[in-house]
């Protein structure tokens, strides 16, 4: 299979995932449009060509990965396509792309050199030495972040990568994580999320990170630098902060959490039972 005919799955609201064959070349105009129930879609190495409207209307699209192959697409890929983020190989724009290939939003990331899906489900790409978590489109409840992918650590959690995410009820992180940074929002909204173990390689924590979770205590690590603004706030469980530096460091924010929190410096040990 080489070419995908003009509108071969338009208005196919049920479908869901795609797995393209590696010698597709041309995906024709409108083939996939409507199709609403489309989270994400990886497009095959060695694919050249797009047609017009290909993506229109596919309301629930979030992520797209253009290999550096595609030379030529048409106008108004993601026409009324909304808040899909796409993340191409190329540096930037091919001579062949239309200039409204995209309605000229601004989500787009250049320059990606590999992205992929772990087998538990975690959607990564890998940029200027960045290997970053997305998402998650796994089953599991009880979230545990790998270490690396094809031999490469993940390095950071992209901004609102779980954002809203009330199936997630628990977060930690592999033993040998080198997670450094923790992206704004990443897991705000994650109103079920009642227990957090942060990693020791984490170094910054951005705006919102952990705004109106659930759970009522944390242990933030020393090797942590920054934390910005509002990180923890709204979070009407959380009682105790447990910070292994034994005082404030320079770079945390002064509103980095909200609320009548306790904040205890200099931890050093298991979190008390009684607390």
């Amino acid at each position: 299979l080489t070419e995908i005919g003009s509108g071969a799955f338009s208005e196919c609201n049920n479908l869901t995932n795609i797995a393209f064959p590696k010698n597709l070349k041309y995906i024709d105009d409108q083939v996939f449009s409507y199709c609403s129930n489309l989270p994400y879609i990886y497009l095959p190495d060695g694919l050249e060509k797009i047609g017009f409207r290909t993506f229109e209307n596919c309301s629930r699209l979030k992520y797209i990965f253009i290999p550096a192959s595609v030379s030529d697409i048409d106008f108004g890929l993601f026409s009324n396509t909304l808040h899909v983020n796409i993340f191409c190989q190329a540096q930037s724009k091919p001579d062949g792309w239309n200039d409204n290939w995209n309605d000229n939003r601004p989500n787009v990331t250049w320059g990606c050199s590999d992205y992929g899906i772990t087998e538990d489900g975690f959607v990564w790409i890998e940029k200027d030495e960045d290997v970053r978590i997305l998402d998650y489109i796994g089953s599991s409840s009880k979230l545990i972040i790998p270490a690396k992918i094809n031999g490469k650590y993940f390095t950071s959690i992209a901004d609102n990568a779980f954002y809203y995410r009330n199936d997630i009820n628990s977060l930690e992180f592999d033993a040998d994580s080198k997670i450094h940074t923790i992206g704004a929002e990443a897991f705000s909204n994650c109103n079920n999320l009642s227990a957090v173990t942060l990693p020791n390689s984490l170094v910054s924590i951005k705006n919102y990170a952990f705004n109106r979770c659930r759970f009522s205590q944390i242990i933030i690590p020393l090797s942590v630098t920054e934390i910005q603004g509002y990180a923890f706030s709204n979070n009407l469980n959380l009682k105790y902060i447990y910070c292994e530096a034994s005082q404030k460091p320079d770079n945390w924010a002064s509103n980095w959490y909200s609320g009548y929190v306790t904040v205890r410096w200099g931890y050093t040990g298991d979190i008390p039972r009684n607390n």
